[in-house]
Parts: structure tokens; sequence; C-alpha cells
């Protein structure tokens, strides 16, 4: 994906330049370079680990892109890549002619969205809208259901908006595969949006639907009457006596006025487009798609930075799993030395011990001497099979160290998250 270029304040350029020489102390006073740093990362431009007094920051590649990019800045105290004058107070600084070059040259290259005067050769899924609403009947507000169900644009408006809506339907869905999405049907009911026909770009999924304008209509004598008689018991008739019934009782009409609206869930960009003073939403349409573009990649983003920040979290956790078994080895190996030491003492005791019953056999003579001859022999290996020195030694020797005991747990240390994973 192309790297967006952010526009900058001096003091924002000032925190990203201090990040990228390594956060040298004695620079920044106090803690206000942080909100400036908080901007940065929102950006993409620097990552920020830790808080309060272990608070560190580390660039990213597209923080020293960004850095590159501001060789031959404006002077300090103004905002790069702005050409924007100071202008007198009262006054509204007039845009460089580049800027207006620019906008007029975008203008010209984008390629304007446009609705069909009929529905001859419609999209499969408009025809079906259309079929379905030929068969609704009006609700009280004069409005026709149409779905919510799979495979049909789900709106909701009266009859007499309903050729036009379909006109619509048909500019976006034409336009949507033109530009290489799909059409699909979906099936789900989500926050904001209801089964019915959705656009798949790349994998993210946005539902489309078409709904009229209503507004409400003020109440007749003959509705607050009711309203003040119906109630029950008496007191509360008595308390409506002066009182005005609710807005939501409210009965409401239909405008003629038209909403697209484009769901994805919260904080993702605008969704709607509707009709308005300046212009109607067959002359939105192409500010809806671009909308909706640049919404894609937000979303592509969000989720690259979804999944950087997994990995970096599965890397600390396989590092912190892999210190923990380091660690547990090395305790291993502190108690294997500890029993070894005290085995060996032992059998240096056992060994000592022996030599001085050895020394009193010289008395003895007959059974008594053969009886404690083999209670020294027995004795004697014993202590050479409790003796741990030979076997270390034979450790040391063996062809194969890492089926030694001590050596075996350690083979796990040297492998990657990577490794792991193809087991």
């Amino acid at each position: 994906m192309t790297p967006q270029h952010y526009t900058l304040n001096a003091i924002q350029v000032k925190v990203l330049q201090w990040i990228a020489d390594g956060c040298p102390e004695n620079v920044m006073v106090g803690s206000a370079h942080r909100v400036s740093a908080a901007a940065l990362r929102s950006r993409g431009l620097i990552r920020i680990k830790e808080r309060g007094r272990t608070w560190r920051a580390s660039i990213t590649t597209a923080g020293t892109q960004h850095l590159k990019r501001l060789d031959g800045s404006p002077p300090k105290g103004t905002r790069h890549k702005s050409a924007v004058a100071k202008s007198r107070p009262g006054t509204r600084p007039a845009a460089p002619p580049r800027t207006k070059k620019m906008a007029h040259a975008k203008k010209a290259a984008r390629r304007e969205v446009t609705v069909p005067a009929s529905l001859k050769g419609a999209h499969p899924f408009v025809l079906a809208t259309r079929d379905a609403g030929a068969q609704r009947i009006p609700d009280s507000d004069g409005r026709l259901w149409i779905g919510p169900r799979a495979g049909l644009v789900y709106m909701t408006l009266s009859r007499r908006t309903l050729p036009r809506a379909l006109r619509i339907a048909q500019a976006v869905l034409r336009e949507a595969t033109r530009r290489g999405w799909d059409v699909v049907p979906y099936p789900n009911h989500t926050y904001g949006a209801r089964p019915g026909v959705a656009v798949k770009i790349r994998g993210h999924v946005y539902p489309v639907a078409i709904r009229e304008v209503m507004e409400p209509i003020a109440f007749t004598a003959k509705e607050i009457d009711d309203w003040r008689d119906e109630g029950w018991p008496a007191y509360v008739r008595e308390e409506r006596a002066d009182q005005m019934p609710p807005a939501m009782f409210r009965r409401r009409r239909a405008t003629g006025r038209l909403r697209l609206v484009v769901a994805a869930g919260l904080y993702q960009g605008r969704v709607t487009w509707a009709d308005g003073a300046q212009a109607r939403v067959e002359d939105r349409l192409t500010a809806a798609f671009e909308a909706l573009e640049r919404r894609v990649q937000r979303a592509e983003a969000t989720a690259a930075a979804h999944k950087r920040r997994s990995e970096e979290q599965r890397q600390a956790r396989w590092e912190s799993e892999a210190e923990s078994r380091r660690i547990e080895l090395e305790k291993a190996r502190i108690k294997e030395l500890v029993d070894e030491a005290q085995a060996w003492r032992r059998a240096s005791d056992v060994r000592g011990y022996v030599a001085a019953v050895r020394g009193q056999v010289a008395g003895l003579d007959g059974e008594a001497r053969e009886r404690l001859e083999a209670w020294c022999a027995w004795a004697e290996e014993w202590a050479r099979g409790s003796d741990p020195v030979k076997s270390r030694v034979l450790q040391a020797t063996a062809s194969s160290p890492v089926s030694a005991p001590g050596y075996a747990a350690e083979a796990p240390l040297s492998r990657s998250p990577e490794d792991a994973g193809d087991e």
C-alpha cells in the first residue's frame, strides 16, 4: 500500500527527531512531549512501550521515511507540507494556486458515477428487489419495507420513491462491479445493518441499504385529547390535563428524500449520503465510493497493525516462555550439582570409614576376620557405585552429550516461534 503523507507541526517533528536519536536525556522537559508522541503513534510513525517512569518510544520504518521526506522542510515553527500563508485577523487565507490546480486535476481524473435512466439489464439483486417491492403493502406511515432478506437490497421508503431508489441501487452495484469488487448476498444481522446485499472489497464486507427520510407531524387536537383521556387511574388524567403528549408518539410521514447507507460498524468513517439542499444522492455517489475506498484502506491498515501487534505479543510470549525454561533448567542443574556433591561427600566418608575399619582387621583371625573383610568389600562396592564422579566423567565423554542428563532440556531453547508453529 502506498505510504501515507501526514502533516505534522514543528513540535511533532521535533519529538519525532528526538525519538529517532534514541530519546537522549535532558532534552525534553516534563511530560508534554508524550502528547505529541501519542499523536505520532496513532499515525504509525513510532511505537510506545511501558508507561510512567518506564516510558519508552522507538521510531518505525514509516517514521524514518517521513523524516527523510522532511529534508528541505519549512523553517522551525511553521507546518511543513503546507503552503498556507499568514493572514490578517478576520480574513480567510487564500488557498495556494498549487493546491487549486491539484484539486482541479484530481476532479478531472475522477470518474463520475452515473445513475441509469432505466433498469434495462439491471443486476439480478436489483430486479429481485423490484419484484419484492411490487408485492409489499405500505405501512400506516406510507413506507414499504423491502427485506430484510439476503439477496434483496434493504429498503424502507414510499412507493413513489421506489423507482428512483432502484436506479440508485443499480448504479452502486454496477460501479462496484466495474471496480472489481464483489456484490454478494448479506445474511447477517449486525450493528447498523440488516440482511440484504453487500459490497465485498478485499475481504471487507459492507452492506448497502436505501432509506427514505421521515419527518414528524404535529399533534392534532383529537390526538392530544385522546392522550389526555386515556390516562388511568384518574389522577393520571388530572396530571395530563395541561400537558402535551411525548414527541415519540408523533406520527411520521415520508419526505421523498432518500438516504444511501453503507454500514460498516463503529468508527470506520462516513456511512450515509442523503439528499440535501445542494445535492442529491445521485450527485454524491462518486464521493461515496471514494470514502468507501478510504475506509477499506483504513481497515487494512488497522488489520495490519493488529497482526503486527499480535506477532509482537506472540514473540514476547515465546521469549518469556524460553526464559522461564532457561531458569527452570538452571534450577534443575543446580539441584543436580548439589545432590552430586552430597553423594560424593557421603561416598568419601564411607571410604574413610571402611579404611578405618580395615585397620582393625589385622587383630582378628578366623571367622570374625572373614566376616569383617566381606563387609568392608561390600561397603567399598557401595561407595564406588554411589560416587557421582565417574558417572559425570562418562557423561562429559559420551558421543551424544545432548542425551546426557542435564543437557536434554537445553534443546528447545534454540527454537524460534516459527519452528514451534511448524511442529
